[in-house]
């Protein structure tokens, strides 16, 4: 089961503008997600083909066109370790090109631009700038190598206690961007491309939630 959940807007106006930071609210809730989203009624995800449910509903070629896409987002958390560094507990957010119509998250990237391989097979990440720092990681320059890191995610159904090192799945890749928001997203949030969080988690028929991108003649949801 899955509904569809809108993020109040006048509500957020009104409390941010009393409190004097209705710019912070704007931007911690209208960078890395959408406006409204499909998310699970029951457990932790949605089936893939609830984003084609909602666009045959809502999108374009529908007699109601108040979406322009529906986006797939896994979002988890995850182990990250860069070499023989300590490692570090992350919240992967995992997404694919059709997200860039949703929400502005190349705003936030130091690139402007969203790249999910460094090369064929090979995905990127973009980094919190609070992760990169607790990693140790310096300047990211491609001409002189990118740091490989490595994700490990435990299995479901599989207990440490029992499976030790087994009761992980690892996924590598590359640390090619860094992107700000403010301090607390900065520490906690990886962003990584949509099959390679499938991989990680190990969710290839379902998704955490699909993020919705408003048609441009559509108001949002008060």
């Amino acid at each position: 089961m899955f509904v569809i959940a809108a993020v109040t807007a006048a509500m957020i106006a009104i409390l941010s503008a009393f409190n004097g930071i209705e710019s912070v609210v704007t931007e911690l809730f209208g960078t890395l997600d959408a406006p409204v989203a499909v998310v699970p009624t029951e457990g932790s995800v949605v089936p893939n083909d609830a984003g084609t449910w909602v666009m045959e509903r809502f999108g374009p070629e529908s007699t109601n066109p108040v979406l322009q896409c529906a986006a797939a987002m896994i979002e988890d958390e995850a182990v990250v370790a860069w070499g023989d560094g300590q490692p570090h507990v992350v919240t992967v957010l995992g997404f694919d090109s059709t997200m860039l119509q949703a929400a502005p998250i190349e705003s936030t990237l130091r690139s402007q631009i969203w790249i999910p391989e460094f090369t064929e097979g090979a995905a990127c990440v973009a980094l919190g700038l609070g992760i990169r720092n607790m990693l140790g990681i310096g300047s990211l320059d491609a001409e002189k190598g990118l740091p490989a890191l490595q994700f490990r995610a435990p299995i479901r159904g599989r207990k440490l206690s029992r499976f030790k090192e087994r009761a992980f799945h690892s996924e590598s890749a590359y640390a090619c961007d860094v992107f700000s928001v403010n301090a607390e997203i900065d520490r906690k949030y990886t962003l990584a491309p949509l099959d390679f969080a499938r991989a990680l988690f190990k969710r290839p028929e379902s998704s955490t939630r699909f993020e919705l991108g408003l048609a441009e003649n559509a108001n949002e949801p008060e």
